[in-house]
C-alpha cells in the first residue's frame, strides 16, 4: 500500500502551539509546580525559584528556554517503516480483570500468569508485560508482578515500581535474569503536584544509577484540567516542560513528549480514552511533538473504554487505532492488547485473543494489493473465458491461503450455530486451548529459584506458580 511518509496530518496550526507553547511557559514560571521533597528542592534551588515554605518550584524562562532547545538540537531519526505495521503490547497493570464466567473481579498472580502465557502464543504481541497486578500479592504486587515477568515472558516484559523498598530486590531480580536495569516513571499529577511517593522512589532511584523519566501528564479535562479542550493541552503541555526540565536538571534522556490528556465522563466521573475528544486531543500530541523536535507520537491511541469484551471494544479499538495512523510519522502502530475501561482499570484474557485479530484485520488491510505480471493473472482469465469459474483452478487452491484472510474470532462458517455474541463464545475456546498449553520457563531452573526466592524472601508470602 502507498503512502507519503512526509505527508501530516495536523490537528492544530503553527499560531494555535505557538499561543499554547506561551501560556504553558507563563504557568511555569509564575504558577509553577507543587514538588514536596525538601532534597528535590534544594537540588532545584540552583536553577529554579524555590518557595520552601509552600514547596512550590517555579522555572525561569531562559531555564525553559534552554531545556527545549536542548531537545530541538538533539538529532532524532525518525524510522519510518516500509510498511503499516499495527503490534500489540500487553501491559496496562490492571488492579481488576473481567471473567466471562464470574464478572468483575480482582486478579490474581495466577491470572497474570496467565496473561503472559497467551501473550507469548500471539505472533501479533511483541511486548509481553504485566496486564494484572496480581491482588492477591497485595501489598507487594510489584515484586510478584516483576518475578512471573521475568521468569514466564519469552518476549521483553515488565512490570511496575510501586514503592521505594521494593526497587533493590527488582534490580536484583532484573540481574539475575540477565536484563537491563528497570527505569522508574515518576509522573507528575494534575494540576502541577508531583506526588511525595514518587518522588522518594525517584530519589533513590536515581542514587541507585537506575533511569528516571518525570512527567508524564494525564491531564483531565473537566476534572484536573479546564473543560476546555484547549485549556487541557495547555495545562498538559506545562506539565510535561516541567518533567523535561526535571530530567535535564539530573541528566535524564528526554526521549519523547510524555503527555496524554483525557476527557472525564462528565457522569460518572471516569475517565474516557476513546472518546472523540480525548482521541483529538492526543490526535494533536503529534502537533506538539514536531514543534518541540521530537518523533510524533499520540497516546491513548489504540484504547477502549469498553468494561466488556464485545462491539464497543472493538469498535473503538479500529477507530483510535486508524486515527493514530494518521498523525503519527512513523506509521507503526501499538495498543494494549487485553486491556478494557474505563480509563484502562480492567483486563480479559478473552479480549487478549480478540484484540489480536483485530490486529491481524488491520495489517492485512494495510499490506495493499500487490501488483505484477503474475498477481494480474491475465493467462488465467484468458483460460477461463466469458462465464467460467476459477474456484475449479489448481492456482486458485494452492494459493488460496496465502492471498486470502480467514478470521478465527470472526468466524461465521457454521451459520445454524450464530447466536448474538458468537465471537464471544469462539474467543473464549481459543483461550482455553492457549491456556492448555504449559507455562513458558524462558530462564533455568537455578535462576528461577533464585528469582522466586527473593520475591518470597522479601513479601513474606509463599507463592507457588
Amino acid at each position: 500500500m502507498f503512502f507519503n511518509p512526509k505527508a501530516e496530518y495536523k490537528v492544530l496550526s503553527k499560531k494555535e502551539i505557538e499561543k499554547i507553547h506561551y501560556y504553558s511557559v507563563k504557568i511555569l514560571s509564575e504558577i509553577g509546580v507543587k514538588i514536596p521533597n525538601e532534597k528535590f528542592l534544594k537540588f532545584l534551588s540552583s536553577r529554579c525559584n524555590v518557595d520552601f515554605n509552600n514547596q512550590i518550584v517555579k522555572f525561569p524562562i531562559d531555564l525553559i528556554d534552554e531545556v527545549i532547545e536542548n531537545i530541538r538540537k538533539t538529532k532524532r531519526e525518525i524510522n519510518i517503516s516500509e510498511k503499516i505495521e499495527i503490534k500489540g503490547v500487553v501491559g496496562g497493570f490492571t488492579p481488576n480483570i473481567y471473567d466471562l464466567e464470574k464478572g468483575r473481579r480482582k486478579p490474581t498472580l495466577q491470572d497474570a500468569e496467565k496473561a503472559l502465557r497467551i501473550g507469548n502464543q500471539l505472533s501479533q504481541v511483541y511486548n509481553n508485560s504485566i496486564l494484572f497486578l496480581p491482588m492477591d500479592c497485595f501489598p507487594y504486587e510489584d515484586i510478584w508482578g516483576w518475578a512471573i515477568s521475568l521468569t514466564r515472558s519469552i518476549k521483553p516484559s515488565s512490570a511496575p515500581i510501586l514503592k521505594k523498598e521494593s526497587l533493590k530486590p527488582i534490580v536484583e531480580m532484573c540481574e539475575i535474569a540477565g536484563r537491563e536495569k528497570p527505569g522508574y516513571q515518576c509522573f507528575i499529577s494534575s494540576p502541577l503536584r508531583y506526588p511525595e511517593d514518587a518522588l522518594e522512589i525517584a530519589y533513590e532511584a536515581l542514587n541507585m544509577g537506575l533511569t528516571v523519566n518525570f512527567g508524564t501528564p494525564m491531564t483531565v479535562a473537566g476534572g484536573t484540567g479546564p473543560l476546555f479542550l484547549a485549556g487541557t493541552l495547555t495545562l498538559c503541555n506545562a506539565e510535561v516542560i516541567s518533567g523535561w526540565i526535571l530530567n535535564y536538571i539530573f541528566n535524564q534522556p528526554i526521549r519523547s513528549y510524555g503527555g496524554n490528556p483525557i476527557c472525564m465522563d462528565m457522569r460518572t466521573g471516569c475517565g474516557n480514552y476513546a472518546n472523540p475528544k480525548t482521541v483529538i486531543m492526543n490526535a494533536a500530541i503529534s502537533d506538539f511533538c514536531r514543534f518541540y523536535g521530537l518523533i510524533p507520537e499520540g497516546g491513548h491511541l489504540g484504547d477502549t473504554d469498553a468494561p466488556t469484551p464485545g462491539i464497543m471494544a472493538a469498535s473503538q479499538r479500529v477507530f483510535t487505532s486508524l486515527i493514530s495512523l494518521m498523525v503519527n510519522d512513523t506509521k507503526k502502530v501499538s495498543f494494549r492488547i487485553g486491556v478494557l475501561g474505563p480509563a484502562g482499570s480492567c483486563g480479559c484474557l478473552e479480549q487478549m485473543v480478540i484484540d489480536a485479530e483485530i490486529c491481524e484485520m488491520l495489517n492485512q488491510f494495510f499490506k495493499g494489493i500487490e501488483v505484477n505480471e503474475e498477481k494480474i493473472s491475465y493467462e488465467l482469465i484468458e483460460k477461463v473465458g466469458i462465464g467460467g469459474s476459477f474456484l475449479e483452478l489448481k492456482e486458485t487452491v494452492e494459493n488460496m491461503r496465502s492471498q486470502m484472510y480467514f478470521p478465527e474470532i470472526f468466524n461465521i462458517v457454521n451459520f445454524d450455530k450464530i447466536k448474538f455474541g458468537f465471537e464471544l463464545e469462539i474467543a473464549k475456546e481459543k483461550t482455553k486451548k492457549l491456556l492448555e498449553k504449559e507455562p513458558f520457563h524462558n530462564l533455568s531452573e537455578e535462576k528461577e529459584r533464585e528469582i522466586f526466592k527473593i520475591a518470597r524472601e522479601f513479601t513474606g508470602l509463599k507463592k507457588e506458580i
